[in-house]
C-alpha cells in the first residue's frame, strides 16, 4: 500500500486503530475526516506530508507521535481532535500551518523542535492545558512561545493552570 486516497475513509464511525505500513508515502486529503471513533494511530514512516483535514474531528484520538521524515503539517491536520493530549513533532517538521490543531482541547503536552520556521495562524488556538500543580510546565511553555515567536498564534488560546495546592 503507497496511497490513500482523499477522504478514503472519512467518516468511518467504526474505525478504531490504525496502523499505517512504512510503504505509504501519501495519504489524500481528508482521508480519515471525521473518524470520530478512532483511537489509537501509527502513522507511516515514509509520510513527508500530513494532508489538510486528514484527521479533522477524530475526537478520541489521544497521543500523535508525527513520523521523522514529515516536514509541513497541513491546516486543519488534526482540527477538534478533542482528546489529544500528546503531540511530538520531530527535527524534521519546518511547518505547521493554519488550524493544524484548532480545537484540541486537553492538549497538554507539546514537544516543538527548534526547526520550525512557520506556523500558521491559529494554529494551536483553542486548546486548554491542563496542569495540575506544574509550574514549571508553565515556564516551559512561555519560554518555547518566545524563542519560535509563538505568542501571536497563541493569542486565541485559552490556557487553564489548575494548581493542585488551591484545590485542597
Amino acid at each position: 500500500l503507497e496511497y490513500i486516497g482523499k477522504n478514503c475513509f472519512a467518516s468511518c464511525r467504526r474505525l478504531v486503530e490504525v496502523d499505517m505500513p512504512d510503504s505509504l508515502c501519501v495519504i489524500g486529503d481528508g482521508a480519515f475526516d471525521g473518524c470520530t471513533q478512532l483511537r489509537k494511530l501509527r502513522l507511516s514512516n515514509s509520510l513527508s506530508v500530513i494532508p489538510q483535514e486528514c484527521f479533522n474531528g477524530c475526537k478520541w484520538l489521544e497521543d500523535v507521535v508525527i513520523p521523522e521524515n514529515v516536514s509541513s503539517i497541513e491546516h486543519h491536520a488534526f482540527r477538534n481532535c478533542k482528546s489529544l493530549v500528546s503531540i511530538i513533532i520531530p527535527e524534521s517538521v519546518t511547518s505547521i500551518d493554519k488550524f493544524a490543531f484548532r480545537g484540541c482541547n486537553h492538549l497538554a503536552n507539546i514537544e516543538l523542535p527548534e526547526t520550525i520556521e512557520e506556523i500558521g495562524e491559529n494554529a494551536f488556538s483553542s486548546f486548554l492545558i491542563h496542569s495540575h500543580g506544574d509550574v514549571p510546565f508553565v515556564a516551559y511553555l512561555r519560554k518555547e512561545m518566545e524563542k519560535h515567536k509563538l505568542h501571536t498564534h497563541f493569542l486565541a488560546c485559552i490556557v487553564y493552570v489548575i494548581l493542585s495546592k488551591l484545590l485542597i
